[in-house]
């Protein structure tokens, strides 16, 4: 856990948490922090108001890939 992604990783979402951002969340355990689970609210004046956005955000030791996910679950 001490590698410098991951460091980094820790870092961002303790800035996100601190946040006062309400228009979107994450979530994590502690125990793989390159699991991510996020929501997105779609701002207000645009086409997606109203609508939630599921991502899975999964973060190799490589290159990152984020899977979009509908709200029904399906991904």
């Amino acid at each position: 856990m001490g590698d410098q992604c991951t460091l980094r990783l820790v870092r961002e979402l303790r800035q996100v948490e601190r946040s006062e951002q309400l228009a979107f969340t994450v979530r994590y355990e502690e125990s793989n922090i390159r699991d991510i689970q996020a929501l997105i609210m779609g701002p207000p004046g645009t086409p997606y108001e109203l609508g939630f956005y599921e991502f899975s955000i999964k973060i190799p030791s490589g290159k990152m890939l984020m899977v979009f996910c509908l709200v029904a679950g399906t991904c």
